[in-house]
């Protein structure tokens, strides 16, 4: 029945619809992530929305443990101008993953100018300074998404924990019961 299986996958995979990012997310769950890549350039071939590919084959590399490869791919697609928010995101976790925290940051920032209303990218960066002992930086890009996506619960409560720890209680204690711009 395996041998059944295995054709039936590779069949599947064959198929015209083949590069659907979904194929590859199967492969990547049961670590096979040579046929996740495969998947993904062929999709690269055949499609045209290739960024959004391509920021999935720079997070399965990564996922891979080939950060090397990662990091030389999502430096490769803002050179040619693929500057969508998940490169900049997925390669800023790369580097992340790494230990190369300034890196990381800076990749973000990079990413903010040629995208300077993006969630995904504040998103991050805010986490990268709050998961880092840079509260005063987190509360600002925390503070920015509040403002920008009033609707969205979870930035008030982060920008409250950031003043909590500047030990701002007053702003904390605003934003915990809940008061939005």
């Amino acid at each position: 029945m395996q041998g059944k299986g295995a054709a039936t996958l590779t069949l599947i995979v064959q198929h015209s619809l083949g590069h659907r990012p979904y194929w590859s997310y199967s492969f990547r769950r049961v670590q096979q992530f040579d046929s996740a890549l495969a998947v993904l350039d062929r999709g690269l071939v055949t499609v045209t929305d290739k960024e959004t590919l391509s920021a999935e084959k720079l997070d399965t590399l990564r996922v891979a443990g080939r950060a090397e490869e990662a990091v030389a791919l999502g430096r490769r697609l803002i050179s040619q101008s693929y500057s969508g928010p998940q490169i900049w995101v997925k390669l800023a976790q790369t580097f992340q993953d790494q230990g190369k925290l300034p890196e990381a940051i800076d990749t973000l920032e990079q990413g903010l100018k040629s995208n300077p209303n993006d969630e995904d990218l504040r998103e991050k960066l805010a986490s990268i300074f709050a998961d880092n002992d840079a509260p005063q930086h987190a509360a600002l890009h925390y503070k920015w998404l509040t403002d920008q996506f009033p609707k969205k619960a979870s930035y008030p409560a982060l920008l409250a924990n950031m003043y909590l720890e500047l030990e701002f209680y007053d702003r904390a204690m605003y934003w915990y019961r809940g008061n939005v711009p």
